[in-house]
């Protein structure tokens, strides 16, 4: 049984202005096209199908969109009896969407989950389950069943764990993480569950030793449930996780991954690889070690204009492809003061802005100013003037610099 497995899709997601749709539909279809190359069986979502962020309105309803494009696109995939298994995330679960999601979902005609734990996944179906599930894929070429246990992102809400009088963020994440690793851990003793079974666990979680990258996107127990990764039971043939943007492995086990986003989210992960995992599971466990397989990503870039007589061309020299890209534009002081004129070559050079800053010539206080002091001072209070106090990084600038003065004997 051939398993892709993907997660953080994020579909109808913006970066500040600019709708992702497109760009994350063009990577839906790219999966759609490896599970056709790759004879697919089953097409795993680790979660965040769909973002928050999506548009659900009397004038149009971006998640039912979605859905229908979803079935268009994998329309082959189910014809063969492929099956897609995915668990809510918590931006699915997030309370703008998900009145949408389950009209939409009911509206599609995905089927809902059998009706006992342990029974069987129809094929041709598309199953977003809301709760923990455990279920059954039968493959009928080698005449063997895959089980499938099914974990949903589990916020606090979801579990009464007699902390509910905890004061901090913190106190209240830590017994929910402790009830989902016992959850986990008892999956064995649950009703349907058959340790007999190749098993795959699908989860959307944050799991401890995970690197998170450099996106927007930061973890800590006051802002997530982190589970400790000694709760994922090396026995499992695979086990798949979402909501980490990067493709990893746990704990150096190369059965244990996170598939990573889809597409690059932010400005954060402009350098990161794409992508989704391949497994191959056989009646007497896991063939071969899970492959990733990278799928061309949108580009993020940054640019900068120093001069607005030159502007398309500095655009057109940092900017490859300008349709495809989002871009996050910096005007430089001197070009800055052009005006409307740089703004009308912003927009008709780049059709995806992210955001646009301009950068206003500050005033440097006069060398008089400066004069006097031991050379430590004045270093440090030149820095002080050039620099905007409202710069997130003066402190550390600053920090740095005195380190290095003190470090060549400047006192």
């Amino acid at each position: 049984m051939k398993l892709l497995h993907t997660a953080d899709w994020h579909l109808n997601d913006r970066l500040g202005p600019v709708d992702r749709t497109d760009h994350l539909r063009r990577r839906v279809e790219e999966v759609a096209r490896i599970c056709r190359d790759e004879s697919v069986d089953v097409l795993v979502i680790a979660g965040d199908l769909f973002s928050e962020r999506a548009e659900v309105s009397s004038r149009v309803n971006q998640v039912a969109d979605s859905f229908r494009h979803l079935r268009k696109t994998f329309a082959e995939f189910f014809a063969g009896g492929g099956i897609v298994l995915g668990v809510t995330g918590n931006h699915d679960q997030d309370g703008r969407v998900r009145p949408y999601l389950e009209l939409a979902r009911a509206g599609m005609d995905i089927t809902a989950p059998p009706l006992s734990r342990g029974g069987h996944f129809q094929p041709g179906k598309l199953y977003l389950l809301d709760a923990a599930f455990v279920g059954r894929v039968r493959d009928t070429r080698e005449g063997f069943d895959v089980q499938f246990a099914l974990i949903p992102f589990t916020p606090l809400s979801r579990i009464q764990t007699g902390a509910e009088t905890a004061s901090t963020a913190a106190e209240l994440n830590r017994p929910v993480a402790a009830n989902v690793a016992d959850r986990i851990r008892d999956l064995p003793n649950q009703p349907g569950y058959d340790a007999n079974l190749r098993t795959v666990l699908v989860a959307h979680a944050h799991v401890t030793g995970a690197d998170v990258g450099k996106g927007t996107f930061r973890v800590s127990e006051s802002s997530d449930v982190i589970l400790d990764a000694a709760a994922l039971p090396s026995g499992f043939d695979y086990v798949a996780l979402g909501h980490i943007h990067r493709y990893q492995c746990i704990r150096d086990l190369e059965h244990i991954c996170y598939s990573g986003s889809l597409d690059r989210m932010d400005f954060g992960e402009s350098g990161e690889k794409k992508g989704i995992v391949l497994v191959d599971i056989g009646p007497d466990g896991r063939r071969g070690n899970p492959r990733f397989v990278e799928i061309e990503a949108t580009p993020l870039v940054e640019a900068t204009i120093t001069n607005a007589a030159t502007a398309a061309a500095e655009i057109a020299t940092q900017v490859n492809d300008p349709t495809a890209a989002v871009v996050r534009v910096t005007v430089e002081a001197l070009a800055a003061e052009a005006g409307s004129a740089v703004d009308l070559t912003i927009r008709d050079s780049l059709p995806n802005v992210a955001s646009v800053t301009r950068r206003a010539i500050e005033s440097v206080a006069a060398p008089a100013a400066l004069a006097g002091g031991t050379v430590r001072e004045r270093v440090l209070e030149y820095l002080a003037a050039c620099v905007d106090a409202s710069d997130p990084q003066r402190a550390d600038l600053i920090r740095l610099a005195s380190d290095f003065l003190d470090r060549e004997g400047h006192r």
